[in-house]
């Protein structure tokens, strides 16, 4: 994707020009943390042998050399019941989240699943916790269903919406069709546990997809600040060039000031003698192409 295939929109209006200095940049150049958490049902209509079959369905799926873990990609792993249990914290090593299917036995309850109450907890959790460009993704494997509901489904629904939750879901004791509408990204009905490694496999690769997707739009906006007046409320509207795909979002410019122009120059840390070194200039805010006059002791040097 090129930058000019974005163009952007405020109350209606193109926003263009030099002066706004719109940047696209790619998963490339962003530090983004993508988060995963696979959650499984661990309540008393899970046997244990049952709970077995879904740790080594898991197993052979992350043990393969393409399973996407490490860098910025962290996993955890809970277990779903009367309550949430943390089996495994974030993170991107495999051996240490392969180590931590094996204690998942130990977190099986007494107690009927509560569904809709752990996953609601997990996507607050979610929503709480975000900071800067971060994606977030959630795996359920789920047998039992909502046996002890805390949250209504009409809630849940509404914590779902903007998050990319996928579903396995075994036999059919669950009520598919509410499943279906919190797995909102993506849901496989399995009748047997061997099938959980593929399903589990498509829905990882779905994540990666979606998450090597991910683009961040930089600009400065030409709406000033004006006290508290109701004309600092404004709409955004990016849209795809050619296309009908749109962005749309709502922004306060009450804070919004003139951008103080400045120069940041390249550091290179501590030089050695007749060491050569080369030092970078960027002008932020500034003219676009500026020519730059390099100094030494107050001597020109260059241009």
């Amino acid at each position: 994707m090129q930058e000019p295939q974005l163009v952007i929109y405020e109350d209606g209006v193109e926003v263009y020009g030099k002066e706004i200095f719109k940047k696209l940049k790619s998963k490339d150049e962003l530090n983004i943390e993508h988060r995963i958490v696979i959650a499984i049902d661990t309540g008393r209509n899970v046997s244990e042998e049952e709970i077995e079959s879904i740790i080594d369905s898991l197993k052979r799926a992350i043990s393969d050399s393409q399973f996407p873990i490490g860098n910025n990609r962290y996993i955890m792993v809970v277990s779903l019941a009367d309550q949430l249990s943390l089996i495994q914290d974030f993170t991107n090593s495999k051996k240490e989240l392969l180590n931590s299917l094996n204690t998942i036995k130990q977190y099986q309850s007494k107690h009927k699943t509560n569904l809709y109450g752990t996953v609601a907890r997990l996507l607050t959790l979610f929503k709480s916790s975000r900071k800067g460009v971060e994606n977030n993704s959630l795996l359920m494997i789920a047998e039992s269903g909502d046996k002890n509901s805390t949250v209504s489904l009409k809630n849940l629904k509404q914590l779902v919406e903007d998050e990319r939750v996928y579903g396995v879901a075994i036999g059919d004791t669950l009520n598919i069709e509410s499943f279906q509408q919190i797995a909102s990204s993506g849901l496989a009905i399995v009748d047997n546990y061997q099938s959980i490694s593929k399903h589990f496999n498509d829905f990882m690769k779905d994540i990666v997809k979606y998450q090597n997707s991910y683009y961040l739009l930089e600009y400065l906006s030409p709406k000033r600040g004006d006290g508290d007046s109701d004309e600092n409320e404004h709409t955004l509207v990016v849209k795809l060039h050619k296309s009908d795909s749109r962005l749309q979002a709502k922004f306060n410019s009450s804070h919004f000031e003139e951008p103080k122009p400045y120069i940041k120059v390249s550091s290179v840390g501590d030089l050695k003698a007749g060491q050569q070194v080369l030092f970078k200039a960027e002008s932020i805010w500034g003219i676009r192409e500026p020519k730059f006059n390099w100094q030494l002791s107050d001597s020109d040097i260059g241009f």
